[in-house]
């Protein structure tokens, strides 16, 4: 064997597996058993990670798990043949449920009472036969386009989410690094026991306590504080979490909130408004509030424009409102988004409003903030 010949080494294939993506990891540590213990050994990163209902997401490759007869994809399935939702609520070691109350109360207004007394479901068919031709289904969708694995449905689809999680994250030596994590409202993640994420971003979309105690078996204790927390209660923001990280994201999720107040002096604040019509003036109004009474504001307020909404319109809204030369002198922490109608997906930039000679513009990448600073 020449020289240009000779195998790698091991560190150098450990240098290599680290620069890959979590999927392509995985697609590896399936073909080559004889790497599989150096692949767990490599720290890993996740820039997004996403937990839904029968459902990771892993950067930009969804895994979703369903039950697929001869029409179309439900959940699990009972004797009867019919949709089944208690084996949601069956729990192996490691797995936590962010859907316990939730999936009660579906199960509940689900249950129909038998003349004998006993229940049943709405929709079973007393006495049919059995499932016929069922599979459980795994949904591969990559920027390429979708795959599909299939086998016999032979045992509850909780079980094939657990393989997943399993696949993905058992066995590591070091705590996985995440750059932003979103565990979707009522669902139960599937995991193998032990396995920790050290996490820059959370997302919580309900309460912060609850959250942070089901979360505790798998952060990392040295994610905390995060670098960046988005939540949408104000109840959350004396939370250590909300308190502590060095940025913190108010989402209002669409709702107008009258006591912002509260939020005004925070310095590593960014409060996100879901702009539309009946929104816009009154949001405007708390902030023109705050600058009228002299506060010194600390947060950014960013509004996000429906596509209808064009740059130009947004800008003679604020003129209008308010005086320029009074925008540029005290709106100094005080920002807007706006969403450029001409893209094709809905991007937010932020205009952060200051004198002319420093004010900030900033786009997705290097080439939109030059265009955007010629504007």
């Amino acid at each position: 064997m020449s020289e240009s010949q000779k195998p790698l080494c091991y560190d150098a294939i450990g240098s290599i597996i680290e620069s890959m993506s979590i999927n392509k990891r995985v697609e590896i540590y399936l073909k080559c058993p004889t790497i599989r213990k150096l692949e767990r050994r490599v720290p890993l990163y996740i820039e997004h990670l996403e937990f839904d209902d029968y459902r990771i997401k892993l950067d930009d490759f969804e895994y979703k798990v369903l039950h697929l007869n001869v029409e179309q994809g439900i959940q699990d399935i009972n004797t009867f043949g019919t949709e089944c939702v208690e084996m949601d609520s069956v729990l192996t070691p490691g797995d936590i449920d962010f859907a316990y109350y939730i999936t009660k109360i579906w199960m509940q207004s689900c249950l129909v009472l038998r003349p004998d007394g006993t229940y049943r479901y709405g929709d079973e068919i007393e006495g049919d036969q059995g499932p016929r031709d069922h599979w459980t289904q795994v949904t591969i969708t990559t920027p390429a386009g979708k795959t599909f694995q299939r086998t016999p449905y032979d045992r509850p689809l909780f079980h094939a989410m657990k393989h997943l999680g399993t696949l993905f994250f058992a066995n590591r030596e070091s705590p996985i690094k995440v750059g932003f994590l979103d565990i979707k409202t009522g669902v139960t993640i599937r995991l193998p026991v032990d396995v920790k994420f050290k996490v820059n971003h959370i997302l919580v979309n309900f309460i912060m306590s609850y959250y942070a105690y089901l979360t505790e078996q798998i952060l990392d204790p040295e994610s905390i504080p995060f670098k960046r927390v988005t939540y949408s209660n104000l109840e959350d923001l004396d939370h250590s979490y909300v308190r502590n990280a060095k940025e913190h994201v108010y989402d209002d999720n669409c709702q107008i909130r009258p006591s912002l107040e509260p939020l005004g002096e925070h310095r590593n604040l960014i409060i996100i408004v879901r702009e539309n019509p009946t929104t816009l003036h009154h949001y405007l109004s708390i902030v023109h509030s705050w600058v009228e009474n002299g506060k010194e504001i600390g947060c950014r307020l960013q509004m996000e424009c429906p596509l209808e909404i064009t740059r130009d319109a947004m800008f003679n809204t604020l003129q209008n409102e308010y005086p320029q030369e009074e925008v540029n002198t005290k709106w100094e922490c005080v920002g807007c988004v706006f969403a450029e109608p001409k893209w094709e997906v809905q991007y937010c930039y932020r205009i952060t409003y200051g004198n002319s000679e420093s004010r900030s513009v900033r786009g997705r990448n290097s080439e939109e903030t030059e265009m955007l600073k010629e504007y």
